[in-house]
């Protein structure tokens, strides 16, 4: 599982394997010492590696950030969304499914 900042790695969701975009909240290494997959390069080679995964997104630190619109795009186009898990303040995706 791959989450954005704000639903880290120890608090919220319990233990996840990476957070995203890690160049975009690069402060919060240290909080939650996980690296974070730095951009879209290091999110396809994760996914290489784990063949079947989800991403937390949480709203306003992924799809309104300024600057990650090309990092949305990408999620977008070639990550499942799942609607049915979804709401106003998470977007669950999935790949590998």
């Amino acid at each position: 599982m791959v989450s954005t900042t704000f639903l880290s790695s120890k608090y919220y969701v319990g233990k996840t394997d990476g957070w995203y975009p890690a160049w975009a909240y690069y402060w919060e290494e240290p909080e939650t010492d996980v690296p974070g997959l730095k951009d879209i390069a290091a999110f396809q080679e994760f996914m290489r590696q784990h063949p079947k995964g989800f991403f937390l997104a949480e709203r306003k630190r992924f799809h309104e950030t300024p600057g990650v619109y090309q990092d949305v795009a990408w999620v977008e186009a070639n990550l499942r969304k799942i609607e049915e898990a979804s709401n106003e303040d998470v977007v669950v995706y999935a790949w590998g499914q």
